[in-house]
C-alpha cells in the first residue's frame, strides 16, 4: 500500500465494490420483504383453501348425520311410551330405520348407528349398520351391548357417553380398524327431547377421505401438511402419532404455535427447531380443527438465496473488472511520479550522474514536468559543489598520511625505550620485594627452629616417660593373669561342689518318695483295718481307734514329706542357676584371658615403638641445632640484598617517570596526527559516493 499505483488501483476497486454492495443489499433487502409477503400470501391461502376443501367433506358428513338426527327427534311423538313401552319402542325403531338407510345411502360411510338411552332403554336398543367386509355395502348389525361396559371405557362405549357428556355434537379421534384394515372416524350427535336423553346418532367414515387432503399438501420441496383437533391432538403428521399432542411433544417446544393457533382463525407463525427455522401457516377448520402447512424458511426464501449468490458473482466479476481498470489507469497516472521517484531515490544514493532516460518528463506539461525540471536543476549545481570538495579532499588525504608516519615512526622509538626502562625498574622493585620477602621468612624461619628445639625436647621427655609407664603396665598384666588362673581353678572347684550338691539332692528326693509311698500304703493299710474294725462291731472299737491314729501319723508323714519335697526342689533350682552362673562365670573368664594376653602383646609392641621414637627424637635434635647455628649467616646477607635493591629501584623509577612523560607528549601529537587523518579519509569517502 505504500506505492501510489497501489493506492490508485484500491481507491478505485474499493468504491466499485462498494456501490456494488450497496445496490445488491438494498436490492436482496426489499426483493426478502416482498417474498416474505408472497410467501405469507401464498402459505395463507394454501392452508385456507385445504381448510375450505376439508370443511366441505366434514360438512357432508355433519349434515347426513344432522339430518338423521332431525328425523329421530321428529319421528319421535311421545317420549315417555318411548322409555316405558317396548312394543313402541320396537315400532319406532322400524319406523325410523329405512329414513336412515335412505340418509346414509352415498355418503361413503363405513357405518352409522342409531343407539338409545341405555339406562332406559335396553342395552342393545338401536340400529347398527357397518360395512365390515369393506366392500361398499352397509349390513346390518347387533348393537353393541351396553351392560357389558363401564361408562367410563372410552375405548368401548366412549363414542356414546363422551358426546352426551358434552352435550354437543363430537368428531372423535380417528381410530384403527383391524377387521378391515382402515383407519375410522366417528361424527357424534346426542339426540335430546323435551330435556331428556334419548340415545345418540353417528356415522362412521373412512379417515382417509380427511387425510387425503392433508397428507396430498405439499409446499415447495419438502413442506408438509397436518392436522390437529380442537384439544390439538395430533389426527394426522408425518412424524407424530394420533395419540401425540402438539402443545406436549419435544417438552413443549410448539407452545407458542399453539397459543397462535387459539388466538386466531388463520395465521402464519415463524420458529426454530434443532438449528432449522421453519414457517407454519394454519386455518381452523368449522369443526375446530385446525390445519396446518410446516415450511423450512431457506427454502420460502430460496429465491432471495439465489439472488444473493447472484449478487455474489457479479460482484466477483465487477472486482476483477474494476482492478483491470485500475490498473490500467494507476500505471497512466503513476508512470510519471516513480520515474521522478527514481530520479530522487538515485539522487539520495548520491548519484548525480546525468542521465538522458528521463527527459521526457521535461515535455509533461503538468505538476510532474514542473518536478521533473527543479530536479533537474538541483542535481546539476550539487554535482559541481561535490566535484570542488573532491579536490580539495584528495589534497588534505595525502598531507596528513605523510604527519601521521613521522609522528608514528618516533612515537614507536620513544615506546621501546620506555619500555626497557620500565622492564628495569620492575625487576629491581621485584628483587627488592623478593629480599624483603626473605627477611621475614627468616626470621619466621628463626622462630620456628627455636620453636622446634623446646618442643624436641618435651617430645623426648615424654617418650621416655611412656616406656616407664608401659613397663608398669606389662607388670600389672602379668599379675591380672595369674589371678585369673587361680580364680578360674576355684571356679572350677564351686562348680564341681555344686554339681555333688545337686546330685545329693536327687538322692534326698529319691528317699522322700519312698518315704511318700510308705505313708500312701500306711494309710491304705489303716484304711482297711478301719473298714475290718467295723465290720468286728464293738469287739473292734479299740483296734478302729489305733487304725485312725495310724491313718492320722500317716497323712502327717505324707503331707511332711510333701513339704519337704517342694523344699528340695526349690534347692534343686536354685543349685542349677547357681551352677548355670558359674559356668557363665567360667566362660568369661576364659574370654577375660584371652583379652589380657592380647593387651600384653599391645604393651611389648608400645614399648619397640617407644624406643624407635627415642632414637629418632635425638636425631632430629642434632639436626635442628646445626640449622639454628647456620641461620643467623644467611639472615645478615639477606638484609644487605635488600638495602641495595631498595637504592637502585628508587633510582630506576625516577628515570622511568622521565622517559613517560616524553611518551605522552608524543601520544598527543600521534593521537592529533590520527585524527586529521581520519578525518581526511572520512571526507574523501564520503565525496566518493558521489557520482558525478
Amino acid at each position: 500500500m505504500r506505492k501510489i499505483r497501489s493506492k490508485i488501483i484500491v481507491s478505485i476497486v474499493l468504491c466499485s465494490v462498494l456501490s456494488i454492495l450497496l445496490v445488491g443489499l438494498i436490492t436482496s433487502f426489499n426483493y426478502l420483504k416482498v417474498i416474505q409477503g408472497n410467501s405469507k400470501d401464498e402459505l395463507k391461502l394454501k392452508s385456507s383453501n385445504t381448510a375450505a376443501e376439508l370443511n366441505v367433506t366434514i360438512k357432508e358428513i355433519e349434515s347426513s348425520v344432522n339430518a338423521l338426527a332431525f328425523s329421530c327427534i321428529e319421528m319421535l311423538d311421545n317420549e315417555d311410551k318411548f322409555f316405558s313401552d317396548e312394543q313402541y319402542l320396537k315400532s319406532y325403531q322400524e319406523k325410523i330405520e329405512p329414513v336412515a338407510k335412505k340418509i346414509a345411502e352415498n355418503t361413503g360411510a363405513m357405518a352409522f348407528y342409531i343407539r338409545f338411552n341405555p339406562e332406559k332403554t335396553p342395552a342393545t336398543s338401536g340400529l347398527f349398520y357397518a360395512d365390515e367386509k369393506g366392500a361398499g355395502s352397509l349390513e346390518k348389525l347387533v348393537p353393541t351391548d351396553f351392560s357389558k361396559y363401564d361408562t367410563e371405557d372410552i375405548e368401548h362405549v366412549g363414542w356414546y357417553y363422551v358426546p352426551v357428556k358434552a352435550g354437543k355434537a363430537v368428531w372423535l379421534n380417528p381410530y384403527f380398524n383391524a377387521n378391515i384394515n382402515v383407519n375410522m372416524i366417528s361424527y357424534v350427535v346426542p339426540l335430546y327431547k323435551n330435556g331428556k336423553t334419548i340415545g345418540v346418532v353417528g356415522m362412521d367414515v373412512n379417515f382417509e377421505r380427511i387425510e387425503s387432503y392433508v397428507k396430498n399438501t405439499k409446499a415447495y420441496e419438502t413442506g408438509y401438511g397436518f392436522l390437529v383437533n380442537e384439544k390439538n391432538d395430533f389426527l394426522s403428521h408425518p412424524t407424530y402419532k394420533i395419540k401425540d399432542n402438539l402443545e406436549r411433544v419435544d417438552n413443549g417446544y410448539y407452545i407458542p404455535v399453539t397459543k397462535e393457533i387459539k388466538n386466531n382463525k388463520s395465521g402464519f407463525k415463524q420458529y426454530k427447531k434443532n438449528d432449522v427455522e421453519k414457517i407454519v401457516s394454519y386455518a381452523k377448520l368449522n369443526n375446530d380443527w385446525t390445519f396446518c402447512i410446516a415450511v423450512p424458511s431457506k427454502e420460502v426464501y430460496k429465491g432471495v438465496y439465489n439472488l444473493i449468490k447472484l449478487i455474489i458473482s457479479v460482484t466477483i466479476i465487477s472486482i476483477a473488472a474494476s482492478t483491470m481498470v485500475a490498473c490500467y489507469l494507476g500505471n497512466v497516472i503513476s508512470k510519471p511520479i516513480v520515474n521522478i521517484t527514481k530520479i530522487i531515490n538515485s539522487t539520495a544514493d548520491f548519484n548525480f550522474a546525468d542521465n538522458k532516460d528521463y527527459n521526457f518528463l521535461l515535455d509533461n506539461k503538468d505538476e510532474t514536468g514542473i518536478m521533473a525540471k527543479s530536479v533537474g536543476k538541483m542535481r546539476e549545481a550539487i554535482r559541481n559543489l561535490v566535484g570542488n570538495i573532491k579536490v580539495t579532499s584528495e589534497n588534505s588525504y595525502k598531507n596528513s598520511n605523510k604527519l601521521a608516519d613521522i609522528v608514528s615512526d618516533n612515537l614507536k622509538s620513544i615506546n621501546e625505550t620506555s619500555e626497557v626502562i620500565e622492564e628495569i625498574a620492575a625487576g629491581t622493585t621485584n628483587q627488592a620485594k623478593q629480599a624483603e620477602t626473605a627477611t621475614k621468612v627468616l626470621f619466621n624461619l628463626a622462630e620456628n627452629i627455636n620453636s622446634v628445639v623446646n618442643v624436641s625436647n618435651i617430645l623426648k621427655e615424654y617418650a621416655e616417660n611412656s616406656e616407664s609407664v608401659t613397663k608398669e603396665g606389662i607388670n600389672t598384666v602379668l599379675d591380672l593373669k595369674n589371678k585369673f588362673e587361680n580364680n578360674k581353678e576355684v571356679t572350677h572347684k564351686v562348680s564341681q561342689n555344686v554339681i555333688i550338691l545337686n546330685n545329693k539332692s536327687d538322692d534326698v528326693a529319691k528317699i522322700l518318695t519312698t518315704i511318700q509311698g510308705i505313708a500312701d500304703q500306711t494309710n491304705l493299710l489303716a484304711l482297711n483295718a478301719s473298714i475290718e474294725a467295723a465290720r468286728a462291731g464293738e469287739a473292734g472299737k479299740g483296734f478302729t481307734v489305733v487304725a485312725h491314729e495310724i491313718q492320722k501319723l500317716a497323712e502327717q508323714t505324707s503331707y511332711s514329706a510333701k513339704e519337704i519335697e517342694d523344699i528340695i526342689k526349690e534347692i534343686q533350682r536354685e543349685i542349677q542357676i547357681t551352677k548355670d552362673s558359674i559356668d557363665m562365670a567360667g566362660v568369661t573368664i576364659n574370654d577375660s584371658k584371652y583379652s589380657i594376653e592380647k593387651t600384653n602383646e599391645t604393651f611389648e609392641s608400645i614399648i619397640k615403638v617407644v624406643k624407635e621414637t627415642i632414637n629418632n627424637i635425638n636425631i632430629l635434635m642434632k639436626n635442628v641445632n646445626v640449622i639454628n647455628s647456620e641461620k643467623e649467616d644467611a639472615l645478615n646477607s639477606i638484609v644487605s640484598i635488600k638495602d641495595i635493591s631498595e637504592k637502585f629501584a628508587a633510582a630506576t623509577e625516577e628515570l622511568s617517570a622521565t622517559v613517560q612523560d616524553q611518551v605522552n607528549t608524543f601520544d598527543n601529537i600521534s593521537e592529533s596526527a590520527d585524527e586529521l587523518r581520519d578525518v581526511s579519509k572520512n571526507l574523501k569517502e564520503s565525496i566518493n559516493y558521489f557520482e558525478i
